[in-house]
C-alpha cells in the first residue's frame, strides 16, 4: 500500500469524524484494513475507534492554541479505547497521488470483515448518489436589517468597534462586507471581519448532521503597523489577506464548500513579501462566547478565524491530526506574521 496515501486518509477520516455530530472528537485508534477499487480509482478500508473522552479545543488569551484536552489525550494513550472497531472507507485515488475525490464516509457500524467489500462498495455509490443530490447552497438571501445588526453587535461585543468597511472590489462581493476593527487599548493588532457570508447556508456533506452548523463569519487578526488605506491595499503585501477572504466567500457561494473548524485551503504563496502559502480556520480565539452568533431566529452562524500556514505545516497537517499540528503550533499567535519561524 502506498503509505503517503494512507497517512493522508487517516488524517482525513479524523478530521471528518471530529466534526460529526454523532461523533464529535478525534478517534483515539485508526487502522487500515485494506484496498478495493471502483470505477478505476482505490479507496482504502479503515476500522477506528473513539477516544476514551471526547477532545475539545480550547484557547485562553495570551496565546493561540491551548488544549484542556491535553489530559484527555494522555488517557487515550494508556488505556485502551472501549468498544467495538468501526468501519470507514477514504478516497479514491489514481495512481500514487495523495490527492483524492474527496469521498470520507462511515455508517458508523461495527467492523465485519467477511462483508467489507460489499459495504465499502455501497458506501462509495451511496456517497456519490447523496452529494449528488445534496450539492449546491441552501440558502442565498441576504442578511435583512435585524440579522445585520445582531452581526454587526457580535463583532463589536467580541472583536472591537469597527470604524472602517474595506472598499469594495470590482468582482462579485455577493452582499458581504469586510469590516476593520482598529487597535485599541490592550488589544494591539487590527481585526478583519466578514457580515454577510453567514447568509448563505451550504448543504453538509453526507454523515454530516443534517443539522450541522453551516453558515459561518470570518476573521483575520493583522498586526497594528498593518496598512489599511485605499492606496496601500492596492499593494500584495497589504492587500493579500482581503484577498484570501474574498476567495473563501468564492469557495462558499460558487463552489459550496463547507467551512468548518480546521478546513483548509491551499493558495499558493499568499504574496511574494510571504512564504505563507496555506490557511485553516480555527475557533476559540474570541472571548467567550464569541465563537457563534445567534441570529433573530435563533439560527447560529460560526466565527472562525483564518490562520495562514507555511507550505511544510499543511504537508504536517495532511497527514496528522489537527491536535498534532496544533501542538506544533502552540507558541504561535493567532496574529498573523508574514515573517514568524515554521514551526515544522
Amino acid at each position: 500500500m502506498n503509505q503517503e496515501q494512507v497517512s493522508a486518509a487517516k488524517q482525513e477520516l479524523a478530521s471528518w469524524l471530529e466534526c460529526l455530530r454523532s461523533f464529535g472528537r478525534i478517534p483515539s485508534v485508526i487502522e487500515c484494513v485494506g484496498t478495493f477499487e471502483l470505477d478505476g480509482l482505490l479507496y482504502y478500508k479503515m476500522i477506528f475507534k473513539g477516544g476514551f473522552f471526547e477532545r475539545k479545543v480550547f484557547d485562553f488569551a495570551g496565546g493561540i492554541f491551548s488544549f484542556l484536552g491535553s489530559f484527555a489525550s494522555f488517557l487515550d494513550n494508556v488505556i485502551p479505547a472501549a468498544g467495538p472497531w468501526l468501519f470507514g472507507i477514504v478516497g479514491g485515488y489514481k495512481g500514487d497521488s495523495p490527492e483524492n475525490n474527496g469521498i470520507v464516509f462511515s455508517w458508523m457500524e461495527e467492523y465485519n470483515e467477511s462483508k467489507s467489500d460489499e459495504i465499502a462498495i455501497n458506501m462509495v455509490k451511496t456517497f456519490i448518489e447523496n452529494s449528488l443530490k445534496n450539492r449546491g447552497v441552501t440558502s442565498n438571501e441576504p442578511y435583512n436589517e435585524k440579522e445585520s445588526e445582531t452581526i454587526m453587535r457580535h463583532i463589536e461585543t467580541y472583536c472591537g468597534k469597527p470604524t472602517a468597511v474595506i472598499p469594495d472590489s470590482n468582482e462579485e462581493d455577493y452582499g458581504v462586507k469586510i469590516y476593520i476593527v482598529p487597535p485599541e487599548g490592550n488589544r494591539d493588532y487590527y481585526t478583519l471581519a466578514t457580515s454577510g457570508i453567514g447568509a448563505f447556508s451550504v448543504k453538509t456533506p453526507l454523515g454530516v448532521n443534517r443539522y450541522a452548523n453551516s453558515r459561518v463569519e470570518l476573521m483575520i487578526a493583522l498586526p497594528g503597523y498593518w496598512k489599511l488605506d485605499k492606496d496601500s491595499l492596492k499593494e500584495g503585501r497589504w492587500e493579500w489577506p482581503v484577498k484570501v477572504i474574498r476567495t473563501m466567500v468564492k469557495c462558499i457561494v460558487e463552489d459550496s464548500s463547507w467551512v468548518h473548524l480546521g478546513y483548509g485551503a491551499y493558495f499558493g504563496k499568499l504574496d511574494e513579501s510571504t512564504d505563507l502559502s496555506y490557511i485553516i480556520t480555527m475557533a476559540g480565539i474570541l472571548p467567550e462566547g464569541g465563537d457563534v452568533c445567534k441570529l433573530p431566529t435563533e439560527t447560529p452562524v460560526n466565527f472562525f478565524h483564518i490562520i495562514p500556514l507555511y507550505q511544510s505545516e499543511a504537508d504536517f497537517y495532511n497527514n496528522h491530526t489537527l491536535e498534532e499540528l496544533l501542538d506544533k503550533m502552540a507558541d504561535v499567535s493567532f496574529v498573523v506574521d508574514p515573517n514568524r519561524p515554521s514551526t515544522v
